[in-house]
């Protein structure tokens, strides 16, 4: 685990977009890409080239998942998501491993420690621009790292780094 004391903790997530980010691409909170949620929210002294380096280590695969219904989501449930589905159970294996592998390497605290392992539920939020359709194959084979407060301020979400990932055949 990275023990650095008196350093600021940065503030990030890990996505699997629906459609390529670039790496310096930024947006309003309230206006996101489609995509679906890998680890959520998190704060860590780690730097993003750490993070990159330990998420190399847990080598993610890309995999092929169907939109699922829209329930609402969020604290207040006042947020539109579309649920992904997860037969196969793949999705949620590579978000434990990743979460373990974070976690030892970086040490992660999280901020809602609810949305995490059994209580991880893979879903596309909704926007006013777009949304995901029911019964849709999405391929996911790319991997995001999103600074969540880039210069030290809450605002617009920066991509700091992206992953090619290889599709799996499971």
């Amino acid at each position: 685990m990275v023990k650095r004391y008196g350093e600021p903790m940065q503030h990030y997530v890990v996505v699997l977009p629906v459609k390529p980010l670039s790496v310096g691409e930024g947006f309003p909170v309230d206006q996101w890409p489609l995509h679906v949620t890998l680890v959520p929210n998190f704060h860590t002294r780690s730097t993003s080239a750490e993070i990159e380096k330990t998420i190399e280590v847990a080598r993610p695969l890309g995999l092929c998942v169907r939109v699922g219904a829209e329930e609402m989501f969020g604290g207040s449930g006042s947020i539109p998501a579309n649920i992904v589905l997860d037969e196969s159970g793949t999705l949620t294996r590579l978000h434990n491993r990743l979460l373990t592998t974070l976690e030892e390497r970086c040490g992660l605290t999280l901020d809602n420690p609810q949305y995490f392992r059994a209580g991880y539920r893979p879903h596309i939020t909704v926007t006013r621009a777009e949304h995901a359709e029911p019964g849709a194959l999405i391929y996911l084979n790319q991997l995001a790292l999103v600074d969540m407060q880039p210069r030290g301020t809450a605002g617009n979400p920066t991509v700091v780094s992206t992953m090619n990932i290889d599709l799996t055949s499971s």
